[in-house]
């Protein structure tokens, strides 16, 4: 998790990043290190300064996975 943690921090401070996109779902409340990942990586890497968006939000109110969402729901010019 360190290097993954690494590589993140080296895109937000190299590559020009404007939003992240959040998409943990419900897996963080199931997941014991998550919370603490997020956290580590929000205050570390430069995330906390970004602009934050989701698709929709999960009925606990978390950010919805995009493999729980059609794609029709976020990608308008895809149809079925």
């Amino acid at each position: 998790m360190e290097e993954n943690k690494k590589i993140i921090a080296n895109m937000v401070k190299n590559i020009p990043i404007e939003a992240v996109i959040a998409c943990w779902g419900n897996t963080i409340e199931t997941r014991d290190y998550l919370p603490n990942l997020l956290r580590d990586l929000i205050n570390d890497t430069g995330l906390k300064n970004l602009e934050w968006y989701c698709i929709a939000k999960t009925l606990r109110g978390f950010p919805r996975h995009p493999s729980r969402q059609g794609y029709c729901k976020f990608i308008p010019y895809i149809h079925k």
